[in-house]
């Protein structure tokens, strides 16, 4: 049987003060969590990402979907926290600690599925401090779930059962809740020729006041 191993969220210093749009995501790639991988010091660092070539061709280019044609990825940590800052977007992970499945070699394995005994972060606490966050994009299905499991108590969805609202009872307070395509590079080439869908799902990230 495979082992697991522990590991804890790098928790990144991520500014949230007047966000207005908040990503969920689920927790970095075990290689990041424990320093061991060459990238940047924050969010989406990983090399088969997107995200942030994503949201920069957006934020550059928000009418074509020419996002192929040169790279348009931050290399710079600064110029990743301005784009979300310009943008009023804030980012978190909503684990702080789990384990890692292992496959029999001994390497991490990398879905979130073979992510367990997950404590998570105190989201309710978060929304509460950022009042002026109004809509949450979660990065997966996956996260999404994550949300109805952990918060089960808090959370609550309008009487119709309208999509794209979600309520948090603690908090008093309706949110528009959006769920983005995976940025990885598996997901984004698999919308190669339909490229305008994948890009419009991004840009509510964006475009929404």
């Amino acid at each position: 049987m495979a082992e697991k191993i522990f590991s804890e969220h790098p928790n990144w210093n991520n500014n949230l003060t007047g966000a207005k749009k908040l990503i969920i995501g689920t927790m970095p790639p075990y290689d990041v969590c424990i320093n061991k991988k060459d990238s940047f010091d924050f969010f989406y660092s990983s090399t088969s990402n997107y995200f942030w070539h994503i949201l920069n061709f957006i934020n550059k280019d928000n009418k074509t979907t020419n996002i192929d044609k040169k790279d348009y990825n931050l290399t710079d940590t600064k110029e990743r926290i301005q784009l979300l800052r310009d943008n009023k977007i804030g980012i978190i992970d909503i684990i702080e600690k789990c384990i890692h499945n292992q496959n029999a070699k001994g390497n991490p394995l990398a879905s979130d599925e073979d992510l367990l005994s997950i404590k998570p972060i105190n989201l309710i606490k978060i929304l509460k401090e950022n009042k002026s966050i109004n809509a949450i994009f979660c990065t997966s299905e996956f996260t999404k779930t994550l949300l109805n499991i952990f918060y089960a108590k808090s959370i609550s969805y309008d009487k119709e059962k309208k999509k794209g609202k979600i309520v948090f009872r603690e908090i008093d307070k309706v949110y528009d809740l959006y769920i983005l395509y995976s940025p990885t590079k598996k997901v984004y080439y698999l919308f190669k020729n339909r490229r305008d869908k994948y890009l419009e799902n991004y840009r509510n990230l964006l475009n929404k006041n």
